[in-house]
């Protein structure tokens, strides 16, 4: 999904404008970006968060000429997902534990993840 579809999406579903679902993309965006430059973690319940994962500097390779080059210490913005939405993206996976010899059947617990997930 991209951002323009993401805008129309919020569009349809709660009957906003366009622009104003443009506003209310761009800001959480924004929000998002200045919290992470700020050194702050976002948290979304049962989405995921989002934080700031520090790499020290390190010597590397130049692939080309095989020259060797200082990679400085840098902040990147790293994402985890919540379990719930681990779980709705992962509705028909199958438990290492207790697994049915049987292939296709769905197990309660999958049709109940199933049903969860299709709702709105």
């Amino acid at each position: 999904m991209t951002k323009q579809q993401l805008i129309e999406a919020i569009h349809q579903a709660e009957g906003l404008s366009k622009q104003q679902a443009k506003a209310v993309v761009s800001t959480l965006f924004d929000c998002i970006g200045d919290a992470l430059a700020g050194g702050q973690r976002i948290e979304i319940r049962g989405f995921g968060s989002f934080k700031l994962k520090r790499y020290q500097g390190y010597e590397g390779r130049n692939p080309r000429t095989g020259k060797v080059l200082k990679v400085k210490a840098k902040k990147l913005p790293a994402f985890k997902p919540a379990k719930m939405l681990k779980q709705r993206v992962d509705v028909f996976r199958r438990p290492l534990a207790g697994r049915s010899k049987t292939v296709g059947k769905a197990s309660p617990q999958r049709e109940a993840l199933a049903a969860v997930a299709e709702q709105p």
